[in-house]
């Protein structure tokens, strides 16, 4: 039972990020002119290999985290509905195939930027709706806590060295809600700056995920370390950082100051004088020939 209705959650996380995504693309095809390449069975085959591609990576993070425990038990691998997909994993993937979709179909990278955006916009929605699958699989618990909202867990479910401790953080309760709020904020920014770039959007999100998972990460028990350092926070860090460079580098040059900008006067100036001095250095020529 408990399985079913962690599933249920994850399920339905999908369903209505991807509704929601697909809702705000068919907007988009009305109101668009001249109508771009992409249409919504593209959208629909890109949902399709990101969907893939992000189980695919999900899975394969989650298996490496745990692999002492997979090596003894490799038929697990394949248990796939008793959980365990690594959300770090699951976004960098499908990104990959989103990507490697669009060269395929479209022989170039732009209109992955295109769908990515609006992909990114469902996301944190489903992010939000599906961890509460870990209210009931207790496998996101944070460090033990007497806070007021700590959640109990029941001695069986709690992990090894912990048994002792009978309220935790409930991690997924913090990620769910920073994620309604950044699926907000970006709900906001793609209603209200018509102007922004393509791309934008989805920069966005990851710098917000790669915000939340850097304070979610310090609290979780038993993280993936490479030595001290936890997995998730240096490939967040990474994203983090990336994400960060790439969005300034499309916005900078839009906020240089005006006073710094040639006006036109100043430009018809600079074209006039460069024009005379290219009819008197053809006068001269011709008369030195005439000579």
């Amino acid at each position: 039972m408990i399985i079913i209705l962690s599933n249920i959650f994850i399920l339905l996380g999908i369903f209505l990020g991807v509704l929601f995504s697909y809702h705000q693309f068919k907007k988009y095809l009305a109101t668009i002119k001249p109508k771009p390449i992409i249409d919504t069975n593209d959208f629909w085959n890109a949902i399709i290999v990101i969907a893939l591609s992000s189980f695919i990576g999900g899975r394969l993070y989650h298996v490496i985290n745990y692999w002492e425990y997979y090596l003894q038990h490799p038929i697990k691998i394949l248990t796939v509905w008793e959980g365990g997909i690594g959300v770090i994993g699951a976004i960098v993937f499908g990104l990959w195939g989103l990507i490697a979709f669009s060269l395929v179909r479209f022989k170039r990278i732009p209109p992955a930027i295109i769908i990515a955006d609006f992909v990114a916009l469902g996301l944190p929605l489903a992010h939000a709706v599906g961890r509460w699958s870990n209210y009931f699989s207790y496998n996101f618990l944070g460090a033990p806590t007497k806070l007021p909202w700590g959640i109990e867990i029941p001695f069986n479910a709690r992990p090894v060295g912990y048994k002792l401790y009978t309220t935790y953080h409930p991690l997924f309760l913090y990620e769910s809600l920073l994620n309604l709020i950044l699926f907000v904020f970006l709900c906001l920014v793609f209603i209200k700056f018509k102007a922004r770039k393509s791309g934008s959007v989805a920069l966005l999100y990851l710098i917000g995920f790669s915000l939340i998972r850097l304070f979610t990460e310090p609290l979780l028990l038993n993280s993936w370390k490479v030595g001290v350092f936890p997995v998730a926070s240096v490939v967040s860090f990474v994203i983090l950082t990336l994400s960060t460079i790439v969005l300034a580098s499309m916005y900078i040059p839009l906020v240089i100051p005006r006073s710094k900008l040639p006006t036109k006067s100043v430009v018809v100036k600079r074209e006039i004088k460069k024009s005379k001095s290219q009819i008197k250095k053809f006068r001269i020529q011709r008369k030195r020939k005439s000579k």
